[in-house]
Protein backbone atom coordinates (compact mmCIF):
# COMPACT_ATOMS: atom_id res chain seq x y z
CA UNK A 1 0.00 0.00 0.00
CA UNK A 2 2.14 2.87 -1.23
CA UNK A 3 1.43 3.55 -4.89
CA UNK A 4 4.81 2.08 -5.84
CA UNK A 5 3.47 0.85 -9.17
CA UNK A 6 3.13 4.46 -10.29
CA UNK A 7 5.87 6.71 -9.02
CA UNK A 8 9.05 4.70 -9.90
CA UNK A 9 7.94 4.31 -13.55
CA UNK A 10 7.00 7.99 -13.67
CA UNK A 11 10.42 9.10 -12.43
CA UNK A 12 12.16 6.76 -14.87
CA UNK A 13 10.11 7.50 -18.00
CA UNK A 14 8.37 4.12 -17.80
CA UNK A 15 4.80 2.88 -17.94
CA UNK A 16 3.50 1.44 -14.69
CA UNK A 17 0.13 -0.22 -14.13
CA UNK A 18 -1.77 -0.90 -10.92
CA UNK A 19 -4.14 -3.34 -12.40
CA UNK A 20 -7.02 -5.70 -12.09
CA UNK A 21 -8.93 -6.10 -8.83
CA UNK A 22 -8.94 -9.88 -8.39
CA UNK A 23 -10.94 -9.96 -5.15
CA UNK A 24 -13.48 -7.39 -4.14
CA UNK A 25 -15.99 -7.34 -1.32
CA UNK A 26 -17.96 -4.28 -0.38
CA UNK A 27 -20.73 -3.61 2.11
CA UNK A 28 -21.62 -0.66 4.30
CA UNK A 29 -18.68 -1.17 6.64
CA UNK A 30 -15.73 -2.62 4.75
CA UNK A 31 -14.31 -3.79 1.48
CA UNK A 32 -11.18 -5.74 0.56
CA UNK A 33 -9.17 -5.44 -2.63
CA UNK A 34 -6.22 -7.27 -4.14
CA UNK A 35 -4.23 -5.80 -7.03
CA UNK A 36 -2.14 -7.21 -9.84
CA UNK A 37 0.60 -4.89 -11.09
CA UNK A 38 3.07 -4.79 -13.95
CA UNK A 39 5.76 -2.31 -14.99
CA UNK A 40 7.08 -1.96 -18.51
CA UNK A 41 10.03 0.17 -19.65
CA UNK A 42 9.04 2.73 -22.25
CA UNK A 43 10.86 1.82 -25.47
CA UNK A 44 10.61 2.31 -29.20
CA UNK A 45 7.53 0.09 -29.46
CA UNK A 46 4.09 0.65 -27.95
CA UNK A 47 4.35 -0.44 -24.35
CA UNK A 48 0.62 -0.35 -23.68
CA UNK A 49 0.29 -3.11 -26.28
CA UNK A 50 2.84 -5.16 -24.36
CA UNK A 51 0.87 -4.68 -21.15
CA UNK A 52 -2.24 -5.98 -22.90
CA UNK A 53 -0.31 -9.07 -24.00
CA UNK A 54 0.94 -9.60 -20.45
CA UNK A 55 -2.66 -9.30 -19.29
CA UNK A 56 -3.79 -12.23 -21.41
CA UNK A 57 -3.74 -14.32 -18.26
CA UNK A 58 -6.71 -12.18 -17.17
CA UNK A 59 -8.29 -11.32 -20.51
CA UNK A 60 -8.96 -13.95 -23.15
CA UNK A 61 -6.96 -13.57 -26.36
CA UNK A 62 -10.15 -12.45 -28.13
CA UNK A 63 -10.79 -9.67 -25.62
CA UNK A 64 -7.13 -8.60 -25.81
CA UNK A 65 -7.32 -8.44 -29.61
CA UNK A 66 -10.59 -6.48 -29.47
CA UNK A 67 -9.03 -4.05 -26.99
CA UNK A 68 -6.09 -3.34 -29.28
CA UNK A 69 -8.12 -3.11 -32.48
CA UNK A 70 -11.20 -1.26 -31.23
CA UNK A 71 -9.95 1.03 -28.49
CA UNK A 72 -12.23 4.05 -28.21
CA UNK A 73 -11.50 7.36 -26.53
CA UNK A 74 -13.38 8.08 -23.31
CA UNK A 75 -16.25 10.55 -23.57
CA UNK A 76 -15.64 12.58 -20.41
CA UNK A 77 -12.43 12.95 -18.41
CA UNK A 78 -11.92 14.69 -15.10
CA UNK A 79 -8.53 16.26 -14.42
CA UNK A 80 -6.98 17.57 -11.22
CA UNK A 81 -3.38 18.56 -10.57
CA UNK A 82 -3.48 17.82 -6.83
CA UNK A 83 -7.09 17.08 -5.69
CA UNK A 84 -6.77 20.14 -3.46
CA UNK A 85 -4.67 18.15 -0.98
CA UNK A 86 -1.06 19.39 -1.24
CA UNK A 87 1.20 21.58 -3.35
CA UNK A 88 2.89 20.16 -6.44
CA UNK A 89 5.64 21.38 -8.72
CA UNK A 90 4.06 23.94 -11.12
CA UNK A 91 6.06 22.61 -14.08
CA UNK A 92 4.82 19.06 -13.42
CA UNK A 93 1.24 20.35 -13.22
CA UNK A 94 1.61 22.23 -16.51
CA UNK A 95 3.07 19.27 -18.38
CA UNK A 96 0.40 16.87 -17.10
CA UNK A 97 -2.45 19.25 -17.87
CA UNK A 98 -1.13 19.61 -21.43
CA UNK A 99 -0.82 15.82 -21.69
CA UNK A 100 -4.41 15.28 -20.56
CA UNK A 101 -5.60 17.92 -23.04
CA UNK A 102 -4.33 15.72 -25.89
CA UNK A 103 -7.49 13.67 -25.30
CA UNK A 104 -9.47 16.70 -26.56
CA UNK A 105 -8.08 16.10 -30.05
CA UNK A 106 -9.69 12.64 -29.86
CA UNK A 107 -13.09 14.21 -29.23
CA UNK A 108 -13.07 13.89 -25.44
CA UNK A 109 -14.55 16.45 -23.06
CA UNK A 110 -12.05 17.33 -20.33
CA UNK A 111 -13.18 19.13 -17.19
CA UNK A 112 -11.30 20.27 -14.11
CA UNK A 113 -13.32 17.91 -11.92
CA UNK A 114 -12.35 15.13 -9.51
CA UNK A 115 -13.79 13.10 -6.66
CA UNK A 116 -13.61 14.50 -3.14
CA UNK A 117 -10.42 12.98 -1.68
CA UNK A 118 -10.56 14.95 1.58
CA UNK A 119 -9.20 12.89 4.46
CA UNK A 120 -7.48 10.43 2.11
CA UNK A 121 -3.91 11.24 3.18
CA UNK A 122 -4.57 10.77 6.90
CA UNK A 123 -6.61 7.65 6.15
CA UNK A 124 -3.75 6.17 4.14
CA UNK A 125 -1.16 7.01 6.79
CA UNK A 126 -3.16 5.18 9.47
CA UNK A 127 -3.81 2.08 7.37
CA UNK A 128 -0.21 1.93 6.16
CA UNK A 129 1.08 2.19 9.72
CA UNK A 130 -1.31 -0.55 10.82
CA UNK A 131 -0.04 -2.79 8.01
CA UNK A 132 3.62 -2.15 8.91
CA UNK A 133 3.01 -2.90 12.58
CA UNK A 134 1.21 -6.11 11.66
CA UNK A 135 3.72 -7.38 9.09
CA UNK A 136 7.03 -6.02 10.47
CA UNK A 137 6.39 -5.26 14.13
CA UNK A 138 7.93 -8.48 15.42
CA UNK A 139 11.29 -7.54 13.85
CA UNK A 140 11.86 -4.43 15.97
CA UNK A 141 13.11 -5.97 19.24
CA UNK A 142 16.00 -7.85 17.57
CA UNK A 143 16.54 -5.98 14.28
CA UNK A 144 15.91 -2.31 15.05
CA UNK A 145 19.48 -1.23 14.27
CA UNK A 146 19.29 -2.82 10.81
CA UNK A 147 15.95 -1.30 9.80
CA UNK A 148 15.65 2.03 8.00
CA UNK A 149 14.66 4.73 10.53
CA UNK A 150 11.68 5.73 8.39
CA UNK A 151 10.35 2.18 8.53
CA UNK A 152 10.93 2.06 12.28
CA UNK A 153 8.86 5.24 12.58
CA UNK A 154 6.09 3.70 10.47
CA UNK A 155 6.02 0.50 12.55
CA UNK A 156 5.93 2.39 15.84
CA UNK A 157 3.19 4.67 14.52
CA UNK A 158 1.13 1.58 13.82
CA UNK A 159 1.79 0.10 17.24
CA UNK A 160 0.55 3.31 18.89
CA UNK A 161 -2.72 3.54 16.96
CA UNK A 162 -5.93 3.49 18.96
CA UNK A 163 -9.01 1.48 18.06
CA UNK A 164 -10.85 4.73 17.34
CA UNK A 165 -8.18 5.83 14.85
CA UNK A 166 -8.32 2.52 12.99
CA UNK A 167 -12.12 2.46 12.88
CA UNK A 168 -12.19 6.07 11.66
CA UNK A 169 -9.70 5.28 8.87
CA UNK A 170 -11.68 2.24 7.73
CA UNK A 171 -14.86 4.31 7.61
CA UNK A 172 -13.08 7.09 5.71
CA UNK A 173 -11.86 4.57 3.16
CA UNK A 174 -15.34 3.19 2.70
CA UNK A 175 -16.80 6.68 2.17
CA UNK A 176 -13.97 7.57 -0.21
CA UNK A 177 -14.67 4.48 -2.30
CA UNK A 178 -18.32 5.45 -2.70
CA UNK A 179 -17.43 9.06 -3.61
CA UNK A 180 -15.08 7.82 -6.33
CA UNK A 181 -17.63 5.31 -7.62
CA UNK A 182 -20.19 8.13 -7.84
CA UNK A 183 -17.69 10.24 -9.82
CA UNK A 184 -17.48 7.46 -12.41
CA UNK A 185 -21.24 7.63 -12.91
CA UNK A 186 -20.55 10.83 -14.87
CA UNK A 187 -16.94 10.41 -16.01
CA UNK A 188 -15.11 7.65 -17.84
CA UNK A 189 -11.60 8.49 -16.67
CA UNK A 190 -9.73 10.48 -14.04
CA UNK A 191 -6.36 12.05 -14.89
CA UNK A 192 -3.74 13.64 -12.64
CA UNK A 193 0.05 13.82 -12.30
CA UNK A 194 1.63 10.59 -11.11
CA UNK A 195 4.17 12.31 -8.87
CA UNK A 196 4.09 15.81 -7.40
CA UNK A 197 7.75 16.48 -8.26
CA UNK A 198 10.13 15.88 -11.13
CA UNK A 199 12.86 13.26 -10.63
CA UNK A 200 15.30 14.36 -7.91
CA UNK A 201 19.00 13.49 -7.32
CA UNK A 202 19.62 9.87 -6.38
CA UNK A 203 21.62 11.04 -3.37
CA UNK A 204 18.47 12.64 -1.93
CA UNK A 205 16.41 10.18 0.12
CA UNK A 206 13.13 11.96 -0.54
CA UNK A 207 11.81 15.49 -1.12
CA UNK A 208 11.28 17.56 2.02
CA UNK A 209 9.56 20.51 0.34
CA UNK A 210 7.37 20.98 -2.74
CA UNK A 211 6.55 24.41 -4.16
CA UNK A 212 7.34 26.03 -0.81
CA UNK A 213 5.27 23.58 1.27
CA UNK A 214 7.23 21.65 3.92
CA UNK A 215 6.59 17.91 3.96
CA UNK A 216 6.19 16.10 7.27
CA UNK A 217 6.82 12.41 6.43
CA UNK A 218 9.01 10.46 4.06
CA UNK A 219 6.09 9.47 1.82
CA UNK A 220 4.22 12.78 1.54
CA UNK A 221 5.58 13.38 -1.96
CA UNK A 222 3.87 10.16 -3.19
CA UNK A 223 0.35 11.24 -2.25
CA UNK A 224 -1.03 11.34 -5.79
CA UNK A 225 -0.51 7.60 -6.19
CA UNK A 226 -1.10 6.30 -2.70
CA UNK A 227 -4.55 7.85 -2.34
CA UNK A 228 -5.61 5.96 -5.49
CA UNK A 229 -4.59 2.64 -3.91
CA UNK A 230 -7.25 3.19 -1.23
CA UNK A 231 -10.16 2.84 -3.65
CA UNK A 232 -9.30 -0.28 -5.67
CA UNK A 233 -9.36 1.42 -9.07
CA UNK A 234 -7.04 0.37 -11.89
CA UNK A 235 -4.47 3.06 -12.69
CA UNK A 236 -1.70 3.49 -15.24
CA UNK A 237 1.15 5.98 -15.47
CA UNK A 238 2.20 7.16 -18.93
CA UNK A 239 5.20 9.35 -19.75
CA UNK A 240 3.70 12.57 -21.09
CA UNK A 241 6.57 15.04 -21.38
CA UNK A 242 9.91 16.34 -20.20
CA UNK A 243 10.85 19.21 -17.91
CA UNK A 244 13.14 21.99 -19.11
CA UNK A 245 15.98 19.94 -17.60
CA UNK A 246 15.00 16.93 -19.71
CA UNK A 247 13.50 14.93 -16.83
CA UNK A 248 10.47 12.68 -17.49
CA UNK A 249 7.02 13.46 -16.11
CA UNK A 250 4.23 10.89 -15.82
CA UNK A 251 0.47 11.32 -16.22
CA UNK A 252 -1.68 9.00 -14.13
CA UNK A 253 -4.92 7.71 -15.65
CA UNK A 254 -7.45 6.12 -13.29
CA UNK A 255 -10.34 3.95 -14.44
CA UNK A 256 -13.54 2.89 -12.76
CA UNK A 257 -13.43 -0.24 -10.52
CA UNK A 258 -13.03 -3.34 -12.71
CA UNK A 259 -12.50 -1.02 -15.72
CA UNK A 260 -9.06 -2.37 -16.69
CA UNK A 261 -9.94 -2.99 -20.33
CA UNK A 262 -11.37 0.49 -20.88
CA UNK A 263 -8.41 2.06 -19.07
CA UNK A 264 -5.87 0.21 -21.22
CA UNK A 265 -7.74 1.19 -24.38
CA UNK A 266 -7.68 4.87 -23.39
CA UNK A 267 -3.99 4.62 -22.44
CA UNK A 268 -3.18 3.10 -25.82
CA UNK A 269 -4.86 5.98 -27.64
CA UNK A 270 -3.16 8.61 -25.49
CA UNK A 271 0.23 6.94 -25.94
CA UNK A 272 -0.25 7.15 -29.70
CA UNK A 273 -1.42 10.78 -29.50
CA UNK A 274 1.52 11.85 -27.34
CA UNK A 275 4.08 10.06 -29.49
CA UNK A 276 6.40 9.93 -26.51
CA UNK A 277 7.53 6.40 -27.36
CA UNK A 278 9.25 7.87 -30.44
CA UNK A 279 11.31 10.22 -28.26
CA UNK A 280 13.00 7.62 -26.08
CA UNK A 281 15.43 6.27 -25.16
CA UNK A 282 17.10 9.65 -24.80
CA UNK A 283 20.64 10.20 -25.98
CA UNK A 284 22.65 11.22 -22.90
Amino acid sequence: MDGADGFPPSLAGMIGLLGRVTHFRCDRTRYDVCHHSVRVLMGRRSCVRWIVHLYQGYFTRWIAWQLLQRARPPRRIGFSSNFGLRSIDPEVARICRAGAQRFAKLGCVINEEAPDFSGAIDCFQVLRALLFADVRGDLLPQERSRINPDIVWNIEKGQCLTADEIIRAQRQRNMLFHRVAQFFDDYDLLACPTVAVAPFPVEQRFPTEIAGEKLTTYIDWMFLTFIITLVGCPAISLPCGLTQDGLPVGLQLVGRPHGDAELLGAALLLEQALGFDRCVPLEI
